[in-house]
């Protein structure tokens, strides 16, 4: 899933032009030679420095090197005659399988490709289209936006199909069918299986799904989390949930709008992005909240008469990550870290505007881990791992620039890898938790051509448990490629 973030309902999805995605992503701020980079394969050797905190995790060592090569770009090996434009949303497998989504000349597909390593570098075996735009699915539902993608190490992706909405004529007359969402599941390039519709009923619930899903995570086992409407007949209300398919099947409602956040006196009023990891039952998830009861006395400073307390109504809003198990149904959720609008009701602290944005989870130094953006303040943003702070805005990075802005973490091979945006450009970097390495940045050669743009972390499955990372590129001479750094 990253860099949001602002939320949307198409979670890691395709509603948006490429261009819309590199906004949400951030500018690329230009950059300078780095001494040393070179062309494919070129071995990229990262400037280093270290960060405390953390100690008490057992953290993997951090490659002397990347190997950088060009997987995949539109003018190669496979007719992709239909592909406009690459989109960041890409993923990675433990098997070397590779998921992207691609603007087409009709709407949007996505693609997965079977990968081979020869010689230290990998290229794309075969090619297949998962879903596309106006695809008849099993169900007869015509695909009209695609939203969430993800997949698992057994080459299972997931994906959401969005509503088609309903078109008119210049006459007024209906020229397209509204018709709802829907989740499927395409188990290793077989039959596309539908797991969610709009005709099925939420368990233990007077309620059905309302044919509006979000974001979606699956795991190695098929076991998939995914966010969606549904529609509550005995509270007369439309409610936001996570539901929890073990196998693919059988819904569980986990973690839904209206519930209590724990240990606040706030409740959820949205869901955001969630993550579990390919391999772990653990999961988490953001969203947005409000107080329970909107009642709060409130301090107002008069330059004339100082400090009065004044009897206020009004409801303050916040944003929380909640942690949990997928096998612990409705199991009570901890509260990760949360804005301090949750945690107080005291109208002095709600000076900062703090955001919690692209959460991750997985596994560094053998812990379960969860890594995130923290705005603290409007100009103020921190990666933390675990709720300590790994680095910062204002900070250097490993090549010694100043940070001014971050990109939401990926997690693999027991590494954390971000994305910092500097006064010199953009930086890929590595971190064990104690050291950062820069992995590759702008102004380094692939295929011979400049690199103008970076981008990772749309999509929390961009690093594998080899440590290989893939990166959506720009390139000086307008071209896109998807490029592949391997640990040397």
């Amino acid at each position: 899933m990253s860099q949001k973030e602002e939320r949307r309902p198409g979670g890691r999805g395709n509603g948006a032009t490429r261009r819309d995605f590199l906004g949400l992503l951030g500018t690329a701020l230009g950059g300078v030679s780095l001494a040393g980079c070179g062309g494919i394969n070129h071995l990229l050797h990262g400037s280093s420095n270290n960060a405390n905190g953390l100690e008490s995790l057992s953290h993997s060592a951090l490659p002397s090197a990347w190997g950088f090569n060009s997987l995949l770009d539109i003018t190669r090996a496979f007719d992709l005659s239909e592909v406009v434009e690459f989109t960041p949303n890409i993923m990675l497998n433990n098997n070397g399988q590779v998921v992207f989504c691609a603007i087409t000349k009709t709407g949007f597909a996505v693609y997965e490709a079977d990968t081979t390593t020869r010689n230290a570098r990998r290229s794309v075996t075969a090619l297949r289209t998962i879903v596309k735009t106006g695809q008849i699915m099993p169900d007869g539902r015509v695909v009209g936006r695609i939203g969430g993608v993800d997949m698992n190490n057994n080459g299972t992706v997931g994906f959401v199909v969005g509503p088609r909405q309903t078109d008119h004529d210049y006459d007024g007359h209906v020229t397209n069918t509204e018709e709802a969402g829907a989740v499927y599941l395409s188990r290793n390039g077989s039959t596309l299986e539908p797991v969610l519709s709009p005709d099925l009923s939420v368990p233990g619930r007077h309620a059905h799904f309302a044919g509006q899903f979000g974001d979606i995570d699956v795991s190695d086992s098929d076991n998939v989390l995914v966010t969606g409407f549904y529609a509550d007949e005995d509270l007369h209300d439309s409610r936001e949930g996570l539901f929890y398919l073990p196998g693919g099947h059988d819904p569980r409602l986990e973690v839904s709008t209206g519930d209590v956040i724990p240990g606040s006196n706030q409740t959820i009023t949205s869901l955001g992005l969630v993550d579990a990891g390919m391999e772990g039952t653990d999961f988490a998830i953001m969203g947005g909240s409000t107080d329970v009861d909107g009642s709060h006395d409130v301090d107002i400073e008069s330059p004339t008469r100082g400090v009065a307390q004044v009897d206020d109504v009004y409801k303050r809003s916040g944003s929380f990550l909640l942690g949990g198990n997928m096998g612990q149904h409705r199991s009570p959720r901890r509260l990760i870290q949360s804005s301090r609008n949750v945690k107080t009701t005291r109208a002095a602290d709600l000076s900062g505007g703090e955001v919690i944005l692209g959460v991750r989870q997985g596994t560094v130094g053998g812990v379960p881990v969860t890594a995130y953006i923290e705005h603290l303040t409007d100009t103020h943003m921190e990666l933390r791992l675990n709720g300590q702070s790994l680095t910062a805005t204002s900070k250097n990075s490993p090549q010694g620039n100043n940070i001014v802005s971050l990109g939401p973490p990926v997690i693999g091979g027991g590494l954390v890898y971000y994305t910092a945006y500097t006064e010199e450009g953009i930086e890929i970097v590595a971190t064990n938790g104690l050291q950062h390495k820069t992995v590759v940045t702008t102004r380094a050669l692939i295929d011979g051509i400049e690199i103008k743009n970076l981008v990772l972390g749309f999509h929390p499955d961009q690093v594998n448990k080899n440590a290989t990372i893939l990166i959506y590129a720009e390139l000086r001479n307008g071209s896109v490629r998807y490029i592949e750094g391997q640990p040397v």
